[in-house]
């Protein structure tokens, strides 16, 4: 990028956020992307759980109830 300069450079303004915005802001990202890490893994192990129990509910080698336990428990 040589059309840029060192005086552009120091005359350049930087924003910073007070540091208590930071916190609140980490805080709330952070609930965020447990959340999202939480739900990824909950649709993996249901769909592990429906792959599993579709066939058998299909051919009929396991009955409704059977499979409501299963899911009651893996829930």
């Amino acid at each position: 990028m040589g059309h840029i300069q060192r005086r552009h450079l120091t005359g350049a303004r930087v924003g910073l956020l007070l540091s208590s915005v930071m916190s609140v802001g980490t805080e709330v990202i952070g609930r965020i992307l447990e959340r999202r890490v939480t739900n990824a893994l909950r649709a993996r192990d249901l769909g592990q759980l429906r792959d599993t129990l579709l066939p058998r509910l299909l051919s009929g080698k396991l009955l409704i109830e059977e499979a409501r336990e299963a899911v009651e428990a893996a829930a």
